[in-house]
């Protein structure tokens, strides 16, 4: 999905071809941010570094931030928009992934698909 897509994923709509897109959007972020949150209370428990007063600060700011929308395209700068691509632009795109650490990723992803 392109980065265009899903900026329609905030605009109301009653048309029924849009919300199948918003809906597969959805779920890929709710996937996203799952796999996120897990990866980082385990880690943050296992180094002995959560400050529950801290994290609630920071976590109070960051909502307020994302309700911020000046400049241009500021989806982007939303803490939420990584989680709103799919998992290969992912990989491109916060990860850093080359083309072939994409392609192997893919591999990787279809040969445990078949084991299920």
């Amino acid at each position: 999905m392109d980065i265009a897509a899903l900026a329609t994923l905030f605009h109301d709509s009653d048309d029924p071809r849009n919300h199948r897109e918003q809906i597969a959007v959805l779920r890929r972020a709710v996937v996203s941010l799952a796999q996120d949150v897990q990866v980082l209370r385990r880690a943050l428990d296992e180094a002995g570094l959560l400050e529950r007063d801290r994290y609630n600060a920071m976590r109070r700011q960051q909502m307020i931030g994302d309700h911020n929308t000046a400049g241009a395209a500021p989806w982007r700068r939303h803490s939420y928009f990584q989680h709103l691509i799919d998992e290969e632009e992912y990989l491109r795109t916060q990860m850093a992934a080359s083309d072939e650490d994409v392609a192997r990723y893919r591999s990787e992803v279809e040969f445990v698909t078949q084991l299920t």
